[in-house]
């Protein structure tokens, strides 16, 4: 949740495959439960996942504002997806072997511990930055930017190239091409056309219960849709129907509900295929490096991350059913 879901699957991923390795035990369920998690904890803050990136960038939605809405679902989920998954592979992980921690810290060792005390420091500042958002409302990019070049500095401060080679540049063209595709979509009309046919479609359902059907449209729509269309242009795309739908607010309910429906589904849906998240490519490029005879597939995804992905929406469902109907009602009224 406080790193993004990428760095999280990067991180764990050789120290997983080593200890599986030492353990004698196939590799592929635990990376790939540790995957699914990281993608479903992303959920919960505005950096844990690069589609509430988009949705807190374009509808001006604070780090705090999804820690309140959806770090206590997703605090929730993750023990029921840990679980869930611990029942389907558990008689894949069985061994009788015990881990050698001397071998395990030599095989992982921290270069340097000054440098690790600088870094978490610096983090701590980021985070503590983020969590002060509501206070001095500035855009989280600043500080999240500023603690790489303070990073840098202490790593190294006569030479930036090899920073500037660990960027992923081709995902900050991907970023800025696509949102000038999308803008020109809307531009040319498609995005309010595409709002019109959601306003259509939500307008026929009766004002009670209009707003708790939206939601569970969107948020099905968005897991299911993003686990096969790849949640970040998927995210932006409907990011922008409901700017539009802001601004020519006809249904008589809040927008916002349904910004929080896209976020969980668009988050949690990127564990439904390979194509869902950059995670879960990231995640089977480690595998294949670290543990070439038995890597993570496409496939797995599928048989244990859609299934898993079907019971985390119902769950959502529920929850946001009770949050904006029972704990924030809302009170109908035609608009005009």
């Amino acid at each position: 949740a406080f790193l993004d879901n990428v760095t999280c699957v990067m991180l764990v991923g050789p120290v997983t495959i080593n200890l599986c390795k030492q353990l004698d035990v196939d590799p592929v369920p635990l990376y790939l439960t540790e995957t699914l998690l990281a993608t479903i904890g992303g959920a919960a803050t505005l950096i844990g996942d690069p589609p509430n990136v988009v949705i807190g960038n374009k509808l001006q939605i604070g780090f705090g504002d999804f820690l309140v809405y959806n770090a206590p679902l997703v605090v929730f989920l993750l023990p029921i997806a840990a679980a869930v998954m611990w029942f389907r592979v558990k008689h894949l992980v069985q061994t009788d072997k015990v881990v050698d921690l001397k071998t395990l810290a030599k095989d992982n060792p921290i270069l340097d511990q000054r440098e690790l005390l600088y870094v978490g420091v610096i983090l701590g500042c980021i985070m503590l930055a983020l969590f002060l958002s509501p206070i001095h409302k500035q855009e989280a990019a600043w500080f999240t930017v500023v603690g790489a070049m303070c990073s840098c500095v202490v790593h190294n401060h006569h030479n930036f190239r090899q920073f500037l080679d660990a960027v992923e540049w081709d995902t900050l063209f991907f970023f800025a091409t696509l949102f000038v595709f999308v803008e020109s979509l809307g531009e040319m009309g498609l995005i309010r056309e595409l709002g019109d046919v959601l306003t259509d479609i939500f307008a026929e359902v009766p004002l009670d219960t209009r707003l708790p059907t939206a939601c569970f449209i969107m948020l099905w729509v968005a897991g299911v849709g993003s686990a096969f269309l790849e949640s970040l242009p998927f995210t932006t795309t409907v990011t922008y129907i409901l700017i539009s739908l802001m601004n020519n607010n006809t249904l008589g309910i809040p927008m916002m509900p349904l910004a929080w429906a896209l976020s969980l589904g668009a988050c949690v849906g990127g564990i439904g295929s390979i194509m869902g998240s950059s995670a879960n490519l990231v995640a089977m490029s480690i595998s294949e490096r670290y543990s070439p005879k038995n890597p993570i597939q496409g496939k797995h995804f599928l048989m244990y991350g859609f299934p898993l992905l079907c019971i985390l929406l119902t769950i959502g469902s529920l929850y946001q059913y009770v949050l904006f109907t029972v704990i924030e009602p809302y009170t109908y009224a035609e608009d005009g």
